[in-house]
């Protein structure tokens, strides 16, 4: 007995397509409605206009001179003694008071107060050269009529009291006042340690004055013969 038999008609396999090959994916691409965008550009903006000011702030920085050290009054000031510091003003008006680094130190400027270390260079600190009958006297003051304030820059008057002697005759003639400093408003230029003397511990000052104060001041001392020198410090 024959059997029949019939092909099935098996469908055609499709073409494999390459292994591994992702599937495409649509990107969404960002609009302008976006906030991060607008969040990103505030940020760059922030960022210009900070460092902007920054830039603007060190260029509006100006080199003025400063004290390197505590410098007295009386101090002939030269350029070792200053240090360039770079200070911003807020009043521009304000930089007109103070000596800068671009104004050479003026030859023979004299402190007429004390500067204290770092602080700035004030153009009113600032007075011309001695003039040439200024002197540096020397005086031998009694420790215990020396106030503990007395120091170099100090402005001070110098009386001469009668010792246990008395007054002599010749005070009044050599220029003396009763009650009146021989020597008034002298500069303190340098304080000498306490030292022995004849008649007790002295300290010696330094002061400046003007050359026919220094010559009254002689004239006074040698009409006593044992005075009482005392100093009294201007505030």
């Amino acid at each position: 007995m024959a059997l029949l038999t019939h092909d099935r008609e098996h469908p055609a396999p499709e073409p494999a397509g390459p292994i591994g090959t992702p599937s495409a994916t649509r990107v969404r691409q960002t609009g302008w409605r976006d906030p991060r965008l607008w969040i990103g550009v505030a940020i760059v903006a922030a960022s210009v206009v900070l460092g902007a000011r920054v830039m603007a702030g060190a260029d509006d920085t100006v080199t003025v001179w400063s004290a390197g050290a505590d410098l007295p009054a009386g101090t002939t000031l030269d350029a070792s003694d200053l240090v360039a510091t770079q200070v911003h003003f807020a009043d521009e008006a304000d930089l007109g008071a103070y000596l800068t680094a671009a104004d050479a130190v003026p030859e023979g400027a004299v402190l007429l107060r004390e500067v204290d270390a770092g602080e700035l260079l004030p153009r009113s600190a600032l007075g011309e050269g001695l003039p040439d009958d200024v002197v540096d006297l020397a005086v031998p003051v009694p420790v215990e009529q020396v106030p503990g304030s007395v120091a170099v820059g100090s402005v001070v008057d110098v009386q001469l009291l009668p010792g246990p002697g008395g007054l002599p005759v010749g005070a009044a003639r050599a220029g003396w006042e009763a009650g009146q400093p021989v020597l008034a408003q002298a500069l303190v230029v340098e304080v000498g340690d306490a030292a022995s003397a004849t008649s007790g511990t002295v300290r010696r000052l330094v002061l400046e004055v003007d050359a026919d104060e220094a010559e009254q001041w002689y004239r006074v001392r040698s009409a006593f013969p044992d005075p009482v020198v005392s100093v009294a410090v201007h505030p």
